[in-house]
């Protein structure tokens, strides 16, 4: 579990980039930051895994601030997964996948991972074990870097806009295949992403921040639906939410999945 308590991050007086936000992830929850760009969702979760400090408040994993943890001993039993991978070009696949299980004794005496980590995000051990990142496409590498975050066997993940730069076919098939992921492992998942319609597809929660990181709404898509966010919220971001067919938009209704009655 996953505990925001009133975190902020300030650089300044008059730059407040996060403000008090607090929030709840359970344990195999998958919940998606959602909101324009500076509202502090990056910022959000560099936070949970400390590579930024935050100003105040307090982040606890499973009951335990991770502020009183050493820092570098709290990143290994936290998997992360940026946009285009992260890949290291000089390192084969496996390689890469085995980086972040190397950094743990306790992996380490387990062993390399085994083709399994491969497996679970459909890539053949065969095919690409001997690759380099270069050699494959952008769904691929990306595929690759969900393998290495999961390569330790984390009980928490963090996924900063992981499908924000593929195609938008190849983002829907990632999208796909993640949703089986998670629903074996149940991981517990904070997930950045600047598309409302992700954001649905793939949330148990969805949290929409506006400027500076307040919370506007954090609810299940369905009730996202039902009652949506204030206006403040809506004016800033209308046009998008136009387009996913949020229920301001009575023109796309029919389109959403499976809408509350």
């Amino acid at each position: 579990m996953i505990t925001l308590e009133r975190i902020s991050k300030s650089y300044g007086p008059d730059n407040m980039a996060v403000a008090e936000l607090s929030l709840e992830v359970g344990d195999g929850e998958l919940a998606v930051l959602v909101g324009p760009s500076g509202c502090g969702k990056t910022t959000t979760l560099r936070m949970i895994n400390r590579l930024i400090e935050p100003t105040s408040g307090r982040i606890l994993i499973n009951g335990e601030n991770v502020l009183d943890q050493n820092p570098v001993h709290m990143r290994r039993g936290i998997g992360y997964v940026i946009q285009q991978g992260g890949l290291f070009p000089h390192r084969r696949i496996f390689d890469n996948v085995a980086t972040v299980r190397g950094c743990s004794a306790g992996q380490r005496a387990r062993g390399a991972p085994g083709e399994r980590v491969a497996e679970l995000v459909g890539l053949d051990p065969a095919s690409y074990g001997r690759r380099f990142p270069h050699e494959l496409s952008g769904g691929e590498r990306q595929r690759v870097g969900v393998a290495r975050a999961l390569g330790a066997d984390p009980p928490v993940l963090l996924m900063d806009e992981p499908f924000g730069a593929v195609d938008p076919v190849t983002r829907g098939r990632l999208q796909n295949q993640f949703l089986e992921l998670q629903h074996e492992l149940k991981k517990s998942i904070v997930f950045v992403t600047h598309d409302i319609e992700e954001a649905a597809k793939l949330g148990d929660r969805i949290a929409v921040l506006s400027t500076v990181g307040v919370l506007e709404q954090y609810d299940t898509p369905a009730r996202c639906w039902a009652d949506p966010p204030p206006r403040s919220w809506r004016t800033s971001w209308g046009r998008t939410a136009e387009c996913a067919g949020w229920p301001w938009s009575r023109s796309r209704r029919a389109t959403w999945p499976n809408p509350p009655a």
